[in-house]
């Protein structure tokens, strides 16, 4: 096994450490190569020449940058086959924008760009359509063959422009191996440090998302599905209901994995507590009550004290006997009328961003990514929008609900939170 490191002029202390206690510690490695130069691609290339001038079988990439555990290359090699795994790399982290991020790529749906992968299998071997290259474990089969199917002199590693976009010479790396019919693998169990300005590892990592998750809520039936579809093809993967869904309110197991962010109307009462930001997504109050009555969601919930709609309205201090004396179609207006008054006063005081789900367009989408700390270009944005389907969750029973339909002690305080959001 040979070791080579790219460099720019300098080597961290803490990788040449690092590069020293893997000498002592695994006999598998044979040699140590280097090229200085500031076109990292072309330092790469020339790397993967020399190494197969050699007679070795495995070529083992680090940057100058990197700290990593002494048997880090000894659990690489035990996860890489020169057939079903020839690519295995380190779990490695590095600071994009503002966010401390994963290197673990998966494509978008444009078939162009990549998200960064957000949560994953822990010490396990995981398929990824692309990592970065600073701790990459690679046979020398597959780079021969790399050499004969790719045009010279950057048979292995080349900056590209794919349909305006600019596209890493790790990435376009990735793209060949998979066009070659070889999966790309991490080894989630390697985990190596970046070293800049911070230490950015996956213990950074977590403390980071801890204090930088995002909560996207509002009342039920406001359209959090089809926000955090939009979110989420935009790269800022955002799940629905995944760590406030009603088995974990029902049980009090609230448990975020390395994940960004969750979109559900189930987490209100939980924001005191919440480290994060908040997104406040709204729609207009009328059409919120007519989904929730037509869709009989406070009816279903009577004599079932476990279902969320019970639940929420006992976490929210609604009656259980409140509007008992309607008919049940007024009282399903009722209750989800106390809903969405009760529901929004927990979530007003802490939103960072509020979003009206009708009027989600380029701008709103730009505001919400800024909480990610972010951004995207505006033709991008506005192709996500334009293929999500807004009714992504949207139900064939809502009810036609007008303001005369509301019980007279709920009329004006529905009126004031559609002022408040905006509407008329």
């Amino acid at each position: 096994m040979l070791l080579a490191f790219p460099d720019t002029g300098q080597v961290h202390t803490a990788t040449a450490v690092s590069m020293i206690a893997t000498v002592l510690h695994s006999p598998a490695l044979r040699g140590v190569i280097h090229r200085s130069s500031p076109r990292v691609p072309a330092a790469r290339n020339y790397l993967v020449q020399e190494f197969l001038s050699s007679s070795m079988d495995w070529l083992w990439f680090v940057d100058t940058d990197m700290e990593f555990p002494p048997d880090a290359l000894d659990r690489l090699l035990a996860a890489a086959d020169p057939v079903s795994r020839p690519v295995v790399g380190g779990l490695c982290f590095s600071l994009k924008d503002r966010e401390v991020s994963s290197t673990l790529m998966r494509k978008n749906t444009d078939g162009v760009t990549y998200s960064i992968a957000i949560g994953w299998p822990l010490n396990e071997v995981m398929e990824v359509d692309a990592t970065g290259a600073a701790c990459l474990l690679i046979h020398r089969s597959l780079l021969e063959q790399m050499r004969e199917a790719f045009p010279g002199p950057n048979h292995w590693f080349a900056d590209e422009v794919h349909d305006g976009c600019d596209i890493g010479h790790d990435v376009i790396f990735c793209e060949r191996v998979k066009a070659l019919g070889h999966p790309v693998c991490v080894h989630t169990g390697v985990n190596v440090g970046h070293l800049k300005v911070e230490h950015h590892d996956f213990e950074s990592y977590v403390r980071w998302v801890t204090r930088n998750r995002v909560l996207v809520t509002g009342t039920g039936r406001c359209g959090l599905g089809y926000v955090a579809a939009v979110l989420s093809s935009l790269g800022m993967t955002t799940g629905y209901q995944d760590v406030y869904n009603p088995d974990s309110v029902r049980h009090g197991e609230i448990r975020w994995r390395p994940a960004r962010g969750d979109a559900s109307w189930l987490a209100a009462p939980f924001l005191p507590h919440f480290l994060g930001d908040v997104i406040q997504v709204v729609r207009h109050p009328l059409a919120v009550i007519g989904s929730l009555a037509g869709g009989g969601f406070f009816a279903a919930s009577e004599g079932h004290d476990g279902a969320p709609a019970a639940w929420a309205a006992r976490v929210s201090g609604l009656d259980p006997q409140a509007y008992a004396e309607l008919d049940a179609p007024a009282r399903d207006i009722a209750r989800a009328a106390a809903h969405v008054v009760r529901w929004s006063a927990m979530i007003e005081r802490y939103a960072r961003v509020r979003v009206r789900v009708e009027d989600l367009d380029v701008r709103a989408t730009a505001a919400m990514l800024q909480v990610f700390g972010t951004s995207r270009e505006a033709d991008r944005i506005a192709s996500v929008l334009a293929t999500v389907p807004r009714g992504i969750n949207a139900t064939r029973t809502r009810r036609q609900v007008d303001w005369s339909d509301l019980p007279a002690d709920l009329e004006p305080a529905v009126r004031r939170v559609a002022e408040t959001f905006g509407y008329s």
